[in-house]
């Protein structure tokens, strides 16, 4: 697909066909009590739209990379901040130092289409959203959401970089 536009447009449809199975099948994405319920659709419209563009964070000129990059830098200026309130920031700032690093250096690690247009890095980006987020259902969505970038792309199979003939 030539854009992000496209890219979301197709992840949006093939994650909204999953999520009612998922939940009528495996009786996921529920949650008891009001703020629970606010909390788990906004992480699920988090994931739903960030899924598949995650792809592209390897891409130079890519606007996702450069938003990742100034929220990591948000973070960490925050957990900075806090140290000077006495505030024990800390996690937050190695958090946004993390997160804008990685956004940043990808594109200088790799080419467009490289590690990041593989199933790996879905099953990766999935274990670690499944982590931060404590809930194994959304890793699963962040997977379809990845694995929607690859169809689009027509990779559907790519496991590794040293495939030859893809682009």
């Amino acid at each position: 697909m030539n854009s992000w536009q496209e890219h979301l447009r197709f992840g949006l449809v093939f994650e909204l066909i999953f999520i009612p199975l998922l939940f009528l099948w495996k009786n996921w994405y529920h949650a008891t009590g009001l703020l629970n319920i606010l909390i788990l659709i906004f992480q699920i419209l988090v994931v739903i739209v960030l899924s598949p563009l995650i792809m592209d964070l390897d891409h130079k000129l890519g606007k996702l990379r450069e938003v990742f990059t100034f929220l990591g830098l948000s973070i960490g200026m925050i957990g900075v901040a806090g140290h000077f309130f006495g505030i024990d920031l800390t996690t937050l700032m190695v958090l946004g130092i993390i997160v804008s690093t990685t956004a940043y250096m990808l594109c200088y690690t790799t080419h467009h289409r490289g590690y990041t247009h593989t199933i790996i890095f879905a099953v990766c980006y999935s274990m670690i959203t499944a982590y931060v987020l404590g809930r194994i259902d959304l890793g699963i969505l962040a997977f379809i959401g990845g694995y929607s970038h690859l169809l689009g792309d027509k990779i559907p199979f790519r496991i590794g970089t040293f495939q030859k003939g893809i682009n």
